[in-house]
């Protein structure tokens, strides 16, 4: 399934609802369902795939812990820049495939 996209405002990282439905593109003539969030100045968006989250005999409910964890505090160093490629850089060895789009709205001057 899905996993629930990552958002991290001011500093703080929290989960939105989890997607319901088929993996996207898995199937033809699948419609998808739709939600709305308002971005604000500085906003991240992370969307991820389970390597990014998963370990071999972890709980994924840890693995997530430490995916907001890590985003929140990246984000609270000043390093979000790099953000998606310092999460899936620390992902070692890997065992899956890693994906992480970073969705940023850049602060206002």
């Amino acid at each position: 399934g899905h996993l629930p996209p990552l958002l991290v405002r001011h500093g703080e990282a929290s989960f939105l609802p989890q997607p319901q439905g088929s993996l996207l593109g898995a199937t033809a003539g699948v419609t998808y369902g739709q939600e709305d969030i308002g971005l604000l100045p500085g906003d991240h968006l992370l969307f991820y795939t389970d390597g990014l989250v998963e370990d071999p005999g972890v709980d994924i409910e840890e693995g997530l812990e430490s995916l907001a964890a890590t985003a929140a505090r990246l984000v609270r160093e000043g390093r979000a820049d790099t953000l998606a490629r310092t999460l899936a850089a620390g992902r070692k060895p890997h065992r899956d495939d890693i994906c992480v789009l970073d969705v940023h709205l850049p602060p206002q001057p």
